[in-house]
């Protein structure tokens, strides 16, 4: 059985460290990379400018065992996982994080990023509906082959909207009740825009500075999604706020974090140190290198924590589906949760190992019993008379001559 990936991490950098006991610079930074084996995973939020990267920082930094950074651009050489910020999607992204994975082992193991729809509430001209559109553009996205390469996930979140709910005051909450107490006819066309909603002339039964301040909270659209929910029976300010948290899109971010980062510590750390080791050898000449070279690759080779990481991306996106008997089989023992780099007896019962046929080739001897398939003929194929019989074998024909 192969060691984990982590475990052959730390054995090639103290490895390393030995080698380079000679070059004071380079062994100072394998001694950095033993060192953040202990501490905690590193996050980096990036993204363009008014992507809202502060403010949703605000609303993830309170996860335990988690370091979140904001950075400006991207590659982050100190950061084991990346939430790429986008206002809209697009290929350009794609490229944009390509052209950020310099390594090549960064390019064949592309699990460490999740592009964010930031600005979800915007969506469809920032109508009610707004952010479900965003979650429908988020999943479409994810399917797609550029960004499949270059992230594992998708999500559409706006943490303006998650953070005015989480923190709504009274004031605000009966400031749109009061929006909400006219009829729809009477407010629509005040939220066209954001001059008409402030204009001091609009006739509505809240101060001009009020509104003002409910559009910098929440935005138009944000504004818009309180007063139909005010209106849809979420009237105190407790159901109002745990609806506006819900609809942000928050918690799904939240999930995505905490089962292809957090649960994955390990690995990422063991992923972030090898791609550190083999700049520092690329960039760093040593009579070992050619040998840690070598020890990089196969380690890659066979790092299946890597390739279960992409596989469980592609089915939380939709993009691959387990056979019916492994689900119905993954159902019954519900209690028997796969865990990372690893897995219970159930999983290791269904993983291919020595002497043990897998793949489509052993289901398919596996279903003709070995034996040689009978052609039956096709349906409604008209059979002729019999074939003359041939002449006997050449033996037979000798012996009835004799």
């Amino acid at each position: 059985m192969s060691a984990a990936l982590p475990d052959i991490a730390w054995h090639l950098l103290t490895g390393a460290l030995a080698s380079y006991r000679d070059q004071p610079r380079a062994a100072a930074a394998v001694r950095r990379e033993l060192e953040r084996f202990e501490e905690p995973l590193r996050i980096a939020v990036a993204g363009p400018p008014r992507a809202g990267k502060t403010t949703l920082l605000g609303e993830l930094a309170a996860r335990r065992g988690v370091i979140f950074t904001e950075t400006p651009t991207i590659p982050v050489p100190d950061a084991d996982a990346l939430l790429y910020l986008t206002p809209h999607p697009g290929e350009s992204v794609a490229y944009e994080l390509a052209d950020a994975q310099v390594s090549t082992l960064a390019r064949a193991t592309p699990v460490d990023t999740i592009v964010v729809l930031s600005r979800a509430d915007e969506f469809g001209g920032g109508r009610v509906d707004g952010l479900g559109s965003a979650r429908m553009i988020a999943r479409r996205y994810q399917r797609h082959v550029a960004l499949q390469q270059v992230c594992q996930a998708v999500v559409a979140a706006s943490a303006r909207i998650g953070y005015a709910g989480r923190t709504l005051t009274a004031p605000e909450h009966a400031a749109l009740t009061s929006l909400a107490g006219r009829t729809r006819e009477e407010t629509e066309r005040y939220l066209l825009s954001v001059d008409r909603f402030v204009d001091p002339q609009a006739p509505v039964p809240v101060d001009p500075a009020v509104r003002a301040g409910l559009v910098e909270r929440l935005g138009l659209p944000g504004v818009r999604l309180a007063l139909t929910l005010l209106r849809t029976g979420s009237a105190t300010r407790d159901e109002l706020s745990g609806q506006l948290v819900a609809r942000s899109g928050l918690d799904d971010l939240r999930d995505a974090i905490g089962e292809l980062f957090i649960e994955w510590r390990p690995v990422l750390k063991a992923r972030s140190a090898l791609i550190a080791l083999d700049a520092l050898v690329r960039a760093q000449p040593h009579p070992d290198g050619a040998r840690l070279l070598a020890a990089l690759d196969r380690a890659l080779a066979n790092g299946h924590e890597l390739r279960e990481l992409r596989l469980l991306a592609a089915l939380r996106a939709g993009r691959t589906r387990l056979p019916i008997s492994r689900t119905a089989s993954s159902r019954s023992g519900a209690g028997s949760r796969v865990r990372p780099g690893g897995g219970g007896a159930a999983d290791r019962r269904h993983r291919p190992g020595p002497g043990r046929p897998a793949g489509r080739g052993a289901d398919r001897r596996a279903g003709m019993g070995g034996g040689r398939r009978r052609r039956r003929p096709l349906a409604g194929a008209r059979r002729g008379p019999p074939a003359p019989p041939g002449p006997p074998p050449r033996g037979r024909r000798r012996g009835a001559q004799l």
